[in-house]
């Protein structure tokens, strides 16, 4: 007697407009985790608030990246999502394992916004560009997903393989 192969669950792509909000979303939480670290550096006399030019200065834009970095990082490693892909039914998977990212590779994932938009000069624009690079490949990459090789799947509209 032979037995069918176990039944595989395969998931689409995330939505290039649910990544897009998550992303939103996520940020604003990071602006606001990041405010009484912004607060502080203005207390210490780092930023002067003269201008809102002058109010992020590098040192209150390293603090706010830094938490930024840490915020997505660690929870891309342990869930695979943060709240706002949570939100979007979203998650990010290694493309060899199907599971969230190591380590290592969430790491990656995490730091290579923060370094495109701390380019000098076009650092904002590079940025951009890696965010619409989901609209112009067929696997929705962006920069980030093709150096950490992840994928965001959607996870709500899961199908089931039975080959």
């Amino acid at each position: 007697m032979t037995t069918a192969p176990p039944a595989r669950t395969l998931h689409r792509l995330g939505a290039r407009h649910y990544r897009l909000a998550a992303y939103l979303a996520d940020r604003l939480v990071c602006v606001v985790l990041g405010m009484p670290f912004l607060a502080l550096t203005a207390a210490l006399g780092v930023t002067t608030g003269e201008r809102f030019t002058q109010l992020v200065e590098w040192p209150a834009l390293l603090v706010m990246e830094a938490v930024a970095f840490l915020y997505f990082w660690l929870q891309h490693a342990r869930w695979g999502r943060t709240p706002g892909k949570w939100l979007l039914g979203l998650k990010v998977v290694s493309r060899s394992t199907g599971e969230p990212p190591a380590l290592g590779p969430a790491a990656v994932r995490s730091l290579v916004s923060p370094g495109l938009g701390a380019l000098p000069y076009v650092g904002d624009v590079v940025l951009a560009g890696d965010g619409l690079a989901i609209f112009l490949n067929r696997q929705r990459r962006c920069l980030h997903d093709t150096i950490a090789d992840t994928v965001v799947i959607d996870v709500r509209r899961a199908v089931v393989d039975r080959r």
